[in-house]
Parts: structure tokens; C-alpha cells; sequence
């Protein structure tokens, strides 16, 4: 996507398929394990602004089951439910992802999901970010290496809520000892209702405030509704064509995929949105030096 690609694939934005199109060969070849974030628009442009993620507290999750402690099988002390419920509020964030996966035979692509385009990214005005999951834990390495974090996959059972039972006598300070223990019970399972989310999540205690994606975005998938607003492309090619910006030449047409309603759910596209993108780059005059810029061979 950015122009470090561009001696390696040889690129015009003109006559060549789109990076994102190399992204998705990469991935289905195994070269690259590719996780999904949907999101709205206003999180997106200060997503772009900043190039990474903010963690969420449990107390936004639409699952209100989500680190219920009093699911918890048996608490021996109510004070140990108390206490660790404030510990969870305070202490404990989460990062949440889509995988590629299977129905049956069929492969599911992580930017086909209709109901996380309704629910997560505004009815289809948002977007589903692409990233390389090996690139995001490398970039973040130095900002995690000090925290305790897992990132794994979220098992979906009928049954709510930790099957364990903590039954100890209530003790002080016991609260980060019993979150690392029993930290999948609490954090990585949820009903099966959620399921087809296919979700992978990053727990943590006191994690960062953000984390980058700079370097591990691999291509931005715009919802069905994006393309189609004036203001909300105006306003994205803005950001593309600044040259003040510190991330200018990273994000470039073909970076984009939009995503279109079919008979198997919703197929992405990148030729699409890096033609509909260069054509309206071009109906400005302004832009001309971004495109001149950008369309340069690497030296």
C-alpha cells in the first residue's frame, strides 16, 4: 500500500490490479494472517489521524454478559466479587478483532459479515480495517512487552458466564492473581448467539491507551454507503493528498476495497475502489501534485 511496495510490485495506479488485491493473495497463499476491525466513521478519521487503535473498556461492550463476575459459578465472599468487578472497570481493556473463516467448505472472508457491517460500522457508512496480525504484535511490542495480555480466539458456548468456582476466603490484592488464572473463563467465552462474529481478542491489564497500526494496515475496506457520500470522500481524500501529514504516500487508492451486497452475503472489491478513488482524485486539480507524487518511480 504505501510506496515501499512499489519497486517490489512494479505498480501503476492506472493499469495494474490493486496492493489490496496483493494483500488478499498473500493471505490465501499463508503468508499472512490478516485480522479485521470494523468501525464507524468518526473513530475512522481519528483513526487515520493518529494510525492506531484505541482499546475498549468492558463497560461499552454490547454484550452485557461480557466479564459478568456474577456468572461466576460460586464466589465463597461476596467482598471477592466486589472487589474484582471494581478491578475489571479500572484495570482491564480489550481489543477486538474478526478472522477469516469457514461455513462448511465455503471460506468466509473477514470483511463478509453483514450484521458487523450493520452493528459495528454505522449501518455500512463505516469501514473494516485490514491489518497483518504478526506487523501489529511487532510494532507493539515494546508498548506490551511489560503486560500481561492474550490474544486469542473466543469460544462460543450455550452456557454464559466462567465455569469455576472461587471459593477461597476473601483476601486483599487478590484481584490481578485471580484475572491472570482464570482470565479465559472471564474474558474468552460467550454465548453462542455472538458466534458468527468469529471473533479473536487482545485482553489486558493496563494496556495502553492505543496502539499503532502503522506499518500493519493493510488495506481499508469502505462500507457500502461510503463511496456513495460526497462529503465523506471529499474528506478522506483530504487526508490522502496532505502532504504535511506524517503518514502521507502510506495510505493510496489502492488501499481501498468497498464492499458490495451479493447473493453469498458481501464481496469485496479493491479494483473498484482504487478506480472510483483515482477518478474523483482527478476531477481536482489540487490533487495533481499527490498523483504526480505518488505515480514517481522509487529510486
Amino acid at each position: 500500500m504505501g510506496s515501499r511496495y512499489h519497486s517490489i510490485m512494479n505498480l501503476d495506479i492506472r493499469y495494474h490490479h490493486p496492493l489490496y488485491q496483493y494483500a488478499m493473495m498473500q493471505r490465501n497463499e499463508g503468508y499472512k494472517k490478516i485480522i479485521y476491525h470494523y468501525t464507524n466513521v468518526d473513530s475512522f478519521f481519528h483513526i487515520l489521524n493518529s494510525m492506531s487503535l484505541k482499546v475498549s473498556d468492558f463497560e461499552k461492550s454490547d454484550d452485557l454478559n461480557e466479564a459478568n463476575i456474577a456468572n461466576v459459578d460460586r464466589i465463597g465472599d461476596v467482598r471477592t466479587l466486589i472487589s474484582l468487578e471494581k478491578y475489571i472497570r479500572e484495570k482491564c481493556s480489550y481489543l477486538s478483532f474478526v478472522q477469516d473463516g469457514n461455513i462448511g467448505l465455503d471460506e468466509l472472508e473477514g470483511t463478509n459479515h453483514p450484521r458487523m457491517w450493520s452493528q459495528y460500522a454505522q449501518r455500512g457508512y463505516g469501514v473494516c480495517l485490514a491489518l497483518d496480525e504478526d506487523s501489529f504484535f511487532n510494532i507493539n511490542a515494546e508498548k506490551l512487552k511489560s503486560k500481561f495480555y492474550k490474544f486469542e480466539s473466543v469460544l462460543y458456548e450455550y452456557r454464559n458466564g466462567a465455569s469455576v468456582s472461587i471459593d477461597a476466603p476473601y483476601a486483599e490484592g487478590r484481584d490481578e492473581s485471580l484475572i491472570k488464572q482464570y482470565y479465559q473463563e472471564l474474558f474468552f467465552k460467550k454465548h453462542i448467539d455472538w458466534k458468527e462474529e468469529n471473533e479473536k481478542r487482545l485482553f489486558g491489564i493496563d494496556l495502553p491507551e492505543f496502539l499503532s497500526i502503522y506499518g500493519a494496515l493493510e488495506f481499508v475496506c469502505l462500507g457500502p454507503k461510503f463511496l456513495k457520500d460526497e462529503t465523506l470522500m471529499i474528506k478522506l481524500l483530504d487526508f490522502l493528498t496532505d502532504s504535511s501529514s506524517q503518514y502521507y504516500g502510506y495510505l493510496v487508492p489502492q488501499s481501498f476495497a468497498d464492499i458490495t451486497p451479493y447473493d453469498y452475503g458481501y464481496f469485496s472489491d479493491g479494483a473498484l475502489a482504487a478506480s472510483e478513488i483515482d477518478r474523483r482524485l482527478r476531477r481536482w486539480e489540487r490533487y495533481k501534485k499527490y498523483l504526480d507524487d505518488w505515480c514517481k518511480d522509487d529510486t
